[in-house]
């Protein structure tokens, strides 16, 4: 059993996990989307219902330990084409999985285009743009000496406990 890491070298404060459990994004048409992702990725519908105050639709969508929480917002004046890659925001929504060749394949035969194929090391990538315009990265570790051997740190910060 790995001794817990101390993300704050200075307090003490010790913690043992740490992950991101979900990330919300607003869409036009969670149904839609969730069924996407369903495809391509395998994920499941972990929970659905009401938005918000009862406005639109909720759907959770991915793993038993994380998922990607689609809601509507009818109310929302929203325009797909201004991607914020030029402003603090949302750049890509990063997905680890084992066979890249199949998930691409599979985002092909949405009739979705990638692009930025490469194999920058550690690993193998590529991007999409979903329904809405959220750009995905689909990367995949396919050898266990390409994975990073510790993803919760940055590079450089590694750090024996004693």
């Amino acid at each position: 059993h790995a001794e817990p890491l101390d993300f704050n070298l200075t307090s003490g404060f010790r913690v043992s996990c740490m992950g991101i459990e979900h990330v919300n994004l607003v869409v036009t048409n969670p149904r839609r989307s969730a069924d996407l992702f369903e495809r391509i990725f395998d994920w499941r519908t972990r929970w659905s219902g009401s938005g918000l105050d009862d406005e639109g639709e909720a759907i959770h969508v991915g793993t038993a330990d994380t998922y990607v929480a689609l809601v509507s917002r009818p109310t929302l004046v929203f325009d797909k084409h201004e991607y914020p890659v030029d402003r603090p925001g949302l750049a890509h929504v990063g997905v680890l999985v084992d066979d890249l060749d199949d998930v691409e394949g599979r985002v092909h035969a949405e009739g979705i285009e990638t692009f930025n194929q490469n194999a920058i090391a550690p690993g193998r990538r590529f991007y999409f743009f979903d329904y809405d315009e959220v750009c995905w990265e689909v990367v995949s570790y396919e050898a266990p000496d390409a994975r990073p051997s510790d993803l919760r740190l940055a590079p450089g910060r590694a750090h024996e406990q004693s």
